[in-house]
């Protein structure tokens, strides 16, 4: 008689225990699928996001630069559509900005102020140096601009200016006289060099 109790036992258990392995393969499948819904979810929201950024054009500029001839000057050609005449960049309020420079933007500060440098009529000496903290300026090289911002004291350039707004004015435009033939000279002296 103790054996058959101890038979009855074990089959309760047993039963038990096959009860628990379903509720734990049913809470297994709910996990799996909360992981598989959240996934998918993940994913059209990380698509979409790109989507909504490449729209409205914050996906980044696209613009190449063709900087083959350097010189201390400096030269570049606009070859990207994505840059416009008349088109504004940055801040959308001119009045934010005290100060403007106008002129050929080129790639290449004065020591280590500036990334960029305005090219003016008037010599060197009227070159204003960029930076900027707000957007690249390299997508306007070789572009004559109009360039907003605040000046900062410098140690090397006669004026530097960290730019919050450009305006483009001539793709590809030319250099003022004085850097066009500046350009030529030191083009025909690296024509002589080899």
């Amino acid at each position: 008689m103790d054996h058959s109790q101890t038979i009855g036992t074990v089959q309760v258990t047993r039963s038990q225990f096959a009860q628990t392995l379903e509720r734990n393969k049913s809470m297994k499948s709910n996990a799996n699928k909360v992981l598989i819904i959240g996934g998918v979810i993940a994913v059209g929201l990380g698509i979409g996001t790109g989507y909504i950024m490449a729209a409205t054009g914050h996906g980044g500029p696209t613009k190449t630069i063709d900087t083959t001839q350097q010189t201390s000057i400096g030269t570049a050609t606009s070859t990207a559509p994505q840059v416009k005449v008349g088109q504004v960049y940055g801040s959308q309020d001119a009045s934010a900005f005290k100060d403007q420079a106008e002129g050929v933007l080129l790639p290449g500060g004065i020591g280590d102020e500036g990334s960029h440098h305005i090219v003016r009529e008037g010599g060197a000496s009227q070159n204003v140096y960029l930076t900027s903290s707000v957007m690249d300026l390299k997508m306007f090289e070789g572009d004559k601009v109009k360039v907003f911002g605040e000046t900062f004291q410098s140690q090397k350039a006669g004026w530097l200016m960290d730019v919050g707004r450009v305006e483009v004015e001539v793709l590809n435009a030319p250099l003022p006289a004085w850097a066009a033939a500046l350009q030529q000279q030191q083009q025909n002296q690296q024509g002589n060099n080899e």
